[in-house]
Order: C-alpha cells, then sequence, then structure tokens
C-alpha cells in the first residue's frame, strides 16, 4: 500500500538535497535525552542490568581525517567505550557496536540486545563514535572544505583502523571472532562492513539498515503509515485516516497559495516565500510523525501520544495537526 499521507514530502525529497526535515532531528533528540534519563534512573535504582561504572571504560584512538591520501596529516580522536565484563579471555568473541549520526550513548556497552548476547557467549564489548560527531571531532571539523570526510568510506576505514589498535591493545587473535552490530545508518556500517573487510568481521547484524541506498525512499513513509494504524503500538485506523485528512488540506492550502495561513498556523519563522520554503514546512509536519514512528518507545512522545491528538474530537482533522505541532515544539 502507497501511502498518500507524505506524498508532498516524497515528492521534495526526490527534487531536493533537503532529507529529513529539522523537526525529525529535534524529536530524535528529545527521545533519546528521555531514553538515556530512563537508563540512568535504572541504573541509580539498580534496575539495569550489569550497569556497575567500574565496568566501562572510556577512550580515544587516533585516526586519520582522510584514510586514503597520506599527504593529509590532520587527525582526530574517535571516542570509544568499552565493558569488559563478561569476556572470556582469551578467546572469547568481540562485539562491536557502531555509533551512527550523533554523539554516542554513555549506556551504549551497557544497554541493548548486543548486551545481553555478549554476557551470554563471553564477549568484549566496544562501542565507536562515528566521525564528526559527539567528542570524536577535530578542531575544524565542520569547516565547509572538511565535510567531504564525512562518508560512510571514511568511516568504515576507521572501523578497520579501530579493529587493528584494539587488537594489539587487547592481544587478540584470529581465534576472537569479531561481530558488528548497528541499527538505521550504521546497521548499513555493520553490514558494509562485513563486506568490505571478511577478513576482520565474522559477521554482521544489521538491523532496520537501508543497505542499498534509493533517492525516492517511498517505502519509509509506508512503514510510518502502517505504524499510525497499528493498535498494539498505540496507533489506530482513525488516527491514519486523520493523518490523511490533515495533509490533504495542507495540500489544498498549498494549491491555493494560501501561505499565509499557513505560516500562522504553524507558526514558521518567516514567510514561506519560495518553493522550498514551502517543501521545508511540509517536510518538518511530516517529521512529528516519522520520527515518532522510528523512534517509538514507552515515553512520550510516541506513536500513542501523537494518535491521541490525531484523534481529538475538534472540528478538523487540519486542526489537529495545528495543536500537534504546538505540542511538539
Amino acid at each position: 500500500m502507497k501511502s498518500v499521507i507524505f506524498i508532498l514530502v516524497i515528492i521534495s525529497l526526490a527534487g531536493s538535497a533537503y532529507g529529513f526535515g529539522l523537526n525529525f532531528w529535534k524529536l530524535r533528540s528529545v527521545i533519546r535525552k528521555n531514553e538515556q534519563q530512563r537508563l540512568r534512573i535504572q541504573q541509580q535504582s539498580s534496575h539495569l542490568p550489569n550497569s556497575s561504572p567500574q565496568m566501562t571504560v572510556a577512550s580515544e584512538i587516533i585516526q586519520p581525517l582522510d584514510h586514503f591520501d597520506p599527504q593529509i596529516k590532520t587527525t582526530f580522536g574517535q571516542r570509544y567505550l568499552v565493558n569488559e565484563k563478561f569476556w572470556k579471555q582469551p578467546n572469547g568473541p568481540v562485539f562491536i557496536y557502531i555509533g551512527g549520526e550523533g554523539t554516542l550513548g554513555e549506556f551504549a556497552d551497557l544497554a541493548g540486545a548486543y548486551v545481553r548476547y555478549a554476557e551470554e557467549y563471553g564477549a568484549l564489548i566496544f562501542a565507536v563514535e562515528h566521525r564528526f560527531y559527539g567528542e570524536s571531532m577535530n578542531d575544524d571539523g565542520l569547516k565547509l572544505k572538511n565535510l567531504k570526510f564525512l562518508s560512510s568510506q571514511q568511516a568504515l576505514a576507521d572501523l578497520a583502523n579501530f579493529h587493528l589498535q584494539m587488537t594489539k591493545v587487547y592481544n587478540l587473535t584470529a581465534e576472537n571472532k569479531w561481530i558488528s552490530f548497528g541499527g538505521s545508518y550504521a546497521g548499513s556500517l555493520s553490514a558494509w562492513f562485513r563486506i568490505k573487510y571478511p577478513h576482520l568481521v565474522h559477521g554482521a547484524v544489521a538491523s532496520s539498515a537501508p543497505v542499498r541506498a534509493l533517492v525516492n525512499f517511498d517505502a519509509y513513509c509506508d512503514v510510518v503509515a502502517k505504524s499510525l494504524a497499528t493498535e498494539i503500538v498505540g496507533g489506530s485506523k482513525k488516527c491514519l485516516e486523520m493523518a490523511i485528512g490533515a495533509f490533504n488540506m495542507v495540500d489544498r492550502l498549498i494549491q491555493k497559495r494560501n501561505l499565509s495561513q499557513l505560516e500562522s498556523d504553524f507558526v514558521s519563522c518567516h514567510p514561506l516565500g519560495t518553493d522550498l520554503d514551502v517543501l521545508q514546512m511540509v517536510s518538518n509536519l511530516a517529521d512529528l510523525f516519522m520520527a515518532t514512528v522510528q523512534y517509538d518507545g514507552p515515553v512520550a512522545p510516541n506513536i500513542k501520544s501523537v494518535c491521541e491528538i490525531m484523534t481529538k474530537n475538534s472540528p478538523t482533522a487540519y486542526q489537529n495537526l495545528v495543536a500537534l505541532n504546538k505540542v511538539s515544539y
């Protein structure tokens, strides 16, 4: 089923380089902060398994900014975490959790399925932060000239070099089988790490990983639509119907060029003066659903809280969308 909810966004993303709207990253940040706080509370109350602070070590290794041009001497420190609690030395496996497009969480080596697997199989755990995120950045890393080094190819080379250095530090051998873990973009890195460096990685777990890049990835929005209609995660058919109705109204206002109403209703920070402004606004509205579905969890904002607002007895679905936007930001 091809959902029409996000048709405007799909069109815009196919024709521009905007990707997700600004609200996607804002909402993701809020959800991740909530999750970190939840884990922190669990740790303090001893409800987080294997959460002794003595078991984890944070450190960094020096990585070249460019792995492929020896004439570039610039380096940066790549942050990583280590958990040795379950490691059955000397031949236990090594699990490497790959960080994605964000700061590596403080519980990255303490919580997650791979931590439970490590306890079962006696594995040493590494969690590695992605270059150009969190603390893993050189001083002028965000200058335009350096952004070309923010690539999956460089990130994979970082992982290969990390493997080399940790093998020396921990006296690892061929008996220590490495398994990589990652989700979403980092899941793609996990799969590609195994493909590109099969002599280093014995296996890879690639959770929700878009390993084949597509320009017009409308299947992503199909999953969002189905999730909004799924009761077990807090959605409903009515929620999906209201979302469709709300975006149909947004579409009609755009077609009529009634942009001043959109500016007012959705609290635009400046006039919608160009088509790109309009596309960005629609993308931001779609983010309220896309980010919520992608990072759905037990604490609001989640699918349940979004659908509660979208199914209120307001005169129109459009007004519910206006209310959702105000509550979220």
